[in-house]
C-alpha cells in the first residue's frame, strides 16, 4: 500500500519523466532533447496543485525531490548497471535544487541526467559489441547477481566493465 507521501514523490517522478517519455519516443536529435514551455507549464502547475489538491497535502520540497530523484534514478537505471557512482553523485548534489526548479518550471536537470543515461547506454552498447567479437573464456568459473535493484553503482571503469563482462 502506497502512503501519500510515496504517492506525492511518484507523481512529481511522473512529472518530470513526461518530457522526457515524448523526447525519447519521437528520437529527436541530442540537441533538441530540452523542456519546452509545455513541459514547463505542467510542471509549475504540479508543483502548485500537489499541495493543495492531494490527499496528503504533502508539499514540494527538498525531501520530496530527493524521493523524486531516487525513483527517477531507478526508474532509467533499475540494475545499477549503466549509470557510474560519480553520475549519481553529481545528480544528488542538485537534488535541494529539484522542487525549487520545478516551482519555476524549470525540468533542464531531468533532461541532463537523460542525456547522461543516453550516453551510458551507447557507450554500454559498444563495449558489448567489443566483448561478443572478443570471444569469451568460459572455463573461468564466475558468478553474476542478476537482481541489483541494491547493488552500488560502479565505481570506476574497470568496475565497470568487470561488470558488464559478467553480465554478457
Amino acid at each position: 500500500m502506497r502512503t501519500p507521501s510515496s504517492t506525492a514523490r511518484a507523481v512529481l517522478t511522473l512529472a518530470l519523466l513526461a518530457g522526457i517519455a515524448a523526447a525519447a519516443v519521437t528520437n529527436r536529435p541530442e540537441r533538441a532533447l530540452a523542456a519546452d514551455e509545455a513541459h514547463s507549464r505542467v510542471a509549475r502547475e504540479l508543483a502548485s496543485m500537489l499541495p493543495r489538491m492531494h490527499l496528503s497535502r504533502v508539499p514540494v520540497d527538498d525531501r520530496i525531490a530527493q524521493s523524486a530523484l531516487d525513483l527517477y534514478l531507478n526508474s532509467l537505471d533499475f540494475d545499477h548497471v549503466f549509470f557510474l557512482a560519480s553520475d549519481v553523485t553529481g545528480f544528488r548534489r542538485q537534488a535541494a535544487e529539484l522542487d525549487d526548479q520545478l516551482k519555476r518550471g524549470e525540468l533542464q536537470v531531468a533532461f541532463d541526467i537523460f542525456k547522461v543515461f543516453k550516453q551510458r547506454v551507447q557507450d554500454r552498447v559498444a563495449y558489448t559489441e567489443k566483448l561478443v567479437g572478443g570471444g569469451f573464456d568460459l572455463k573461468t568459473s564466475e558468478r553474476y547477481a542478476w537482481k541489483r535493484k541494491k547493488a552500488p553503482w560502479a565505481t570506476d571503469q574497470a568496475q565497470w566493465d568487470d561488470l558488464w563482462r559478467r553480465r554478457i
